[in-house]
């Protein structure tokens, strides 16, 4: 079952992460997003509850995939870890990925960024944009567990489409974006 933990959310805080790119890892500022403000079909969103049947689809048909877990034991020769076990041991540290450049916008954005794992943690930031749509968000959240197991991001490779295939071998099919690299 996987741990994790929203900063911002249920007196959850963590603080804020600075980045060298135009957004920092922070907090949500709202448990509800307002209407039209994402990608998905929802006309606002309960981040909370988008996160937790986001995870929940991931327990119950990703993880459960041996597909799925091969792939991402393949991902990184040295110390291969399967989706399963990296929901087993690892607490998920959510972060909302926010614009510190003066003018963008959530638009700006990339619906996700993994940007560090230990052996016991990650930390996730994602795009309020895609939390309306809990398979939206589960994609994104799949893709990033993909750079925890060893998919290279946009430093090792930026056209790497290694962390982005894991959401078509995972049977989240519909949300596989052959534009999103490293």
């Amino acid at each position: 079952m996987a741990k994790y933990q929203i900063n911002g959310i249920d007196g959850v805080e963590l603080g804020a992460i600075l980045t060298r790119f135009n957004f920092n890892l922070d907090r949500f500022p709202e448990a509800i997003l307002p209407p039209g403000k994402g990608k998905g079909k929802g006309a606002g969103a309960n981040v909370k509850e988008v996160i937790k049947n986001a995870l929940d689809y991931i327990e119950s048909t990703c993880a459960k995939n041996s597909k799925c877990n091969d792939y991402f034991k393949s991902l990184n020769k040295k110390r291969p870890i399967s989706l399963r076990q990296i929901l087993d041991e690892k607490r998920l540290d959510i972060y909302r990925l926010r614009p510190k450049v003066e003018g963008e916008t959530d638009e700006d954005l990339p619906a996700g960024y993994t940007l560090g794992w230990g052996d016991n943690y990650a930390q996730i930031g994602l795009n309020k944009r895609y939390l309306t749509d809990f398979l939206f968000a589960a994609g994104t959240l799949l893709h990033e567990l993909a750079h925890v197991a060893g998919a290279p991001g946009r430093d090792e490779d930026p056209d790497s489409l290694a962390a982005e295939l894991a959401i078509k071998l995972c049977g989240i099919r519909g949300k596989f974006d052959p534009k999103a690299k490293g």
